[in-house]
């Protein structure tokens, strides 16, 4: 587990980062975001609860509080994977993939170490295209509320 907190931060330059979760992370798929709530006009990054900043560490989190996060580059494309066990996504599925400032808001489910891994998609106009270089891994820690 200490090995996962220490790569929260890394930026991985074609490798993929490897992560696990209590009940597995898992891709957002369509079934995933249909079932997603839609986010209050009030509710970004910016005022939940708790605001990811610091990518070393793990972040704390307790149960039933919001997690913001925002995107190191708020005009490109991503690809969000999370434990959708310990995470309930808020925003809304439109803006899943380019979130832009307002960035991405989770509500803490369950205790336990969980990860966010975001990956940036490379822009391409014509194929063959290269790949997705860009990786981070979020660590948050969550505990009882």
């Amino acid at each position: 587990m200490k090995a996962m907190r220490t790569l929260a931060a890394l930026w991985i330059v074609g490798v993929g980062v490897a992560c696990a979760s209590p009940g597995g992370t898992h891709p957002v798929g369509p079934d995933a975001i249909s079932q997603t709530p839609t986010l209050s006009s009030q509710v970004t990054a910016e005022t939940a609860d708790v605001l990811v900043t610091q990518f070393e560490v793990a972040t704390p989190v307790r149960v039933g509080q919001t997690v913001g996060l925002k995107p190191v580059r708020p005009g490109e494309r991503w690809q969000v994977s999370f434990s959708t066990e310990a995470l309930q996504l808020l925003t809304p599925a439109d803006r899943l993939a380019t979130p832009g400032d307002e960035g991405w808001v989770w509500k803490a489910l369950a205790p336990g170490s969980v990860e966010i891994l975001l990956t940036l998609v490379a822009t391409c106009s014509q194929p063959p295209c290269g790949p997705n270089l860009l990786r981070t891994a979020i660590a948050l820690e969550i505990t009882g509320s």
